[in-house]
C-alpha cells in the first residue's frame, strides 16, 4: 500500500496509529470506535442491504504469488458516513484488505484487525482523488454498491507481517464510520499437495489398476513435472532429506509432465498395484504410492506418500460334532477350513479355554478329533482356531458348536448268590451295567412277613455284594435294589421276589 494512503488512513481513523513498514503495510494498533455514526448508516438494517464479496479463486499455493480478483456487491454508499477528514460527513466507502486477522476482528464488536498485507479503499469516484487516487490504493465504489480490485496473493508476504490469524479478504467501513453490514470475511486457503487413490486395500495375490489423483501440486515448482510411483521403500525416503532413490526402486511409475498439471495443481494417472511386483524389488519398507520430482529434480513440495495395504485371503473354520452324547462314549469332532487360497497349517480344538488337541490340516482342509470319553456332564462349547502357514491366507477361528454330555445310562441286575433261610442269611450279587463302570451306592429295601428294612452298600467297578438280613419266617419277600446314580451315571433299579422255605 502506498505511503499516501497510509498517511490518509492515519488521519481518517480515530484512535488508530498507522505505521509505514518497509513493505508499505499498515499496522492498526487499535480498532475504530464501535459507536454508530450519525446519518444514513445508523438506520440501516440487515434486511435492507446485504454486502457480499466474491473472489475469482480461494485456493493458492503456499509458494510463489498469484492474482485474485475481488468483487464486492451491495455496499450501498449511503450505509457508511465518514466521521473524520478527508471524508467527514460524506459516504466513506469500505476498506478492502488482504491479510490475516484474529477470530474477533470486527470494529463494531471491538475487535483488533492487527496487521495486513494489502489494502484498498473503495470510495465514490469523485472522492478517489481526495484520498490519493489509484496510486494510493483508491478504487471506485459504484453508486450501486459494487467494486472490483485485484490483489497479489503471497503467503510469505502475509506471514511476514502477521504470524497468526485467519487468511482472507476482509472489508469494513472506512473514514471512521461504523457499519456492521460492511464487515465481511472471505477466507482463502493455501493448499498442500494431496494424493488420492481410487483403492488403497488390495488382495495379496494378483494385481489391480488404480487411479491416482493429485491436487495442490504447484506446476511452477518443478520444471519437468513429477513421478507418481508404486513400490516399497524403507523410511525415511525423501530425496529432499538426502535419500538417493535407485532408478529401479518402483514396481510401476508414471511421469506427470508439467503441462499435464492444471493451473490449480490437479493431475491424474493410473498405476498397477501388485504385492509380488513390489516384493521382487524390495523385501523391506512401506508399500505405497509415492510422488517425487521427475528426472532427478528435488522438489520437496512434490514429495508425498500414500500407503496401501494388502489383505490376506480370509479363511472360514467350521466345527461339526453330535449335539448330544452320553458320558463315557467317544465321538468325533470334525474341523473343516475353507479359503480361496491354499489351506495349509494346523487347527487346535478347544473346549472353552481348554485345548483338546492340535492337528495338521489335510489337503482337503479337514482335521478329525476324537473327543475324550470322559468329557464332563453338561454343555461343552467347542471351537477351533486355524493357524495358517500360507502367507496368503489369514488365521481364523470358528464359531461355537455346543455339545451336551448327559449322564451315562445304567441297568441294575440282581442275582441271588446264596438263598436265605430262616436260620441263615442270604446273599445277593448286584451288577450295575454302564459305560464306564459305575461307582456309588445301591439302596436295598426288604419287605414282607413283618420285615421292613433298608440299607445301602457301596458299588465298586459296577458291582456290589449284599448280605440280606435274617428272614425268620417262611414266605415270599420283596427285595428292591436301587442304584442311586452319581454325577456321571443315571439311576436304575431292580426288584425281585425271594422265597424262604425252611
Amino acid at each position: 500500500m502506498s505511503s499516501t494512503l497510509t498517511r490518509r488512513l492515519s488521519r481518517a481513523v480515530a484512535g488508530v496509529a498507522a505505521t509505514s513498514l518497509a513493505a508499505g503495510l499498515l499496522a492498526v494498533a487499535a480498532p475504530a470506535s464501535a459507536t454508530p455514526a450519525s446519518g444514513p448508516s445508523a438506520a440501516v438494517t440487515a434486511e435492507e442491504a446485504s454486502p457480499a464479496v466474491t473472489l475469482s479463486r480461494t485456493e493458492f499455493f503456499p509458494n510463489g504469488t498469484a492474482e485474485v480478483t475481488v468483487t464486492g456487491t451491495g455496499f450501498d454508499p449511503a450505509l457508511a458516513t465518514g466521521t473524520r477528514p478527508p471524508l467527514a460527513g460524506k459516504p466513506s466507502g469500505t476498506y478492502v484488505v488482504l491479510g490475516r486477522f484474529a477470530d474477533v476482528w470486527k470494529p463494531s464488536e471491538g475487535g483488533s484487525r492487527g496487521r495486513f498485507d494489502t489494502t484498498r479503499w473503495a470510495v465514490m469516484a469523485d472522492d478517489m482523488a481526495t484520498i490519493g487516487g489509484a496510486a494510493a490504493g483508491a478504487i471506485e465504489l459504484g453508486a450501486d454498491g459494487s467494486f472490483s480490485t485485484t490483489f497479489t496473493v503471497d503467503k510469505a508476504a502475509i506471514d511476514a507481517v502477521a504470524d497468526s490469524g485467519n487468511y482472507g479478504v476482509y472489508t469494513y467501513a472506512g473514514g471512521g464510520a461504523s457499519q456492521p453490514l460492511y464487515e465481511t470475511y472471505t477466507p482463502i486457503a493455501f493448499v498442500e499437495p494431496t494424493v488420492t487413490l481410487s483403492e488403497s486395500t488390495f488382495s495379496v495375490d494378483g494385481s489391480q489398476e488404480i487411479t491416482v489423483t493429485g491436487t495442490g501440486f504447484d506446476p511452477a515448482a518443478g520444471n519437468v513435472g513429477l513421478y507418481a510411483a508404486y513400490g516399497r521403500l524403507p523410511h525415511p525416503w525423501k530425496p529432499s532429506a538426502g535419500v538417493t532413490l535407485a532408478a529401479d526402486a518402483f514396481a510401476d511409475a508414471a511421469w506427470i509432465q508439467k503441462a499435464q498439471i492444471s493451473a490449480t495443481g490437479g493431475w491424474s494417472t493410473t498405476l498397477e498395484i501388485s504385492k509380488a511386483a513390489a516384493d521382487a524389488i524390495s523385501d523391506a519398507g512401506e508399500y505405497g504410492v509415492y510422488t517425487i520430482g521427475a528426472h532427478g529434480m528435488t522438489v520437496a513440495s512434490y514429495e508425498t506418500y500414500s500407503p496401501v495395504t494388502f489383505e490376506q485371503h480370509t479363511a472360514k473354520v467350521k466345527v461339526t460334532a453330535p449335539a448330544r452324547k452320553p458320558f463315557g462314549r467317544t465321538v468325533n469332532a470334525n474341523v473343516v477350513v475353507t479359503s480361496p487360497g491354499d489351506v495349509t497349517g494346523k487347527v487346535a480344538l478347544y473346549d472353552g479355554k481348554r485345548r483338546l488337541g492340535t492337528k495338521a490340516v489335510a489337503k482337503n482342509g479337514k482335521a478329525t478329533f476324537r473327543l475324550p470319553s470322559r468329557l464332563g456332564v453338561g454343555r461343552h462349547q467347542l471351537k477351533a482356531s486355524f493357524d495358517s502357514t500360507n502367507a496368503l491366507v489369514a488365521d481364523a477361528t470358528s464359531g461355537t458348536r455346543v455339545l451336551s454330555v448327559f449322564k451315562a445310562p445304567t441297568k441294575t441286575k440282581v442275582k441271588v448268590a446264596k438263598k436265605p433261610k430262616r436260620k441263615a442269611k442270604g446273599k445277593l450279587k448286584v451288577t450295575v451295567a454302564g459305560t464306564p463302570k459305575a461307582a456309588g451306592k445301591v439302596k436295598v429295601a426288604v419287605r414282607g412277613k413283618g420285615v421292613k428294612k433298608s440299607f445301602t452298600r457301596k458299588v465298586r467297578s459296577g458291582s456290589a455284594k449284599v448280605t440280606l438280613p435274617r428272614l425268620r419266617k417262611k414266605g415270599t419277600y420283596k427285595v428292591t435294589v436301587v442304584y442311586l446314580g452319581n454325577g456321571t451315571h443315571q439311576k436304575s433299579a431292580k426288584t425281585l421276589k425271594i422265597k424262604v422255605k425252611r
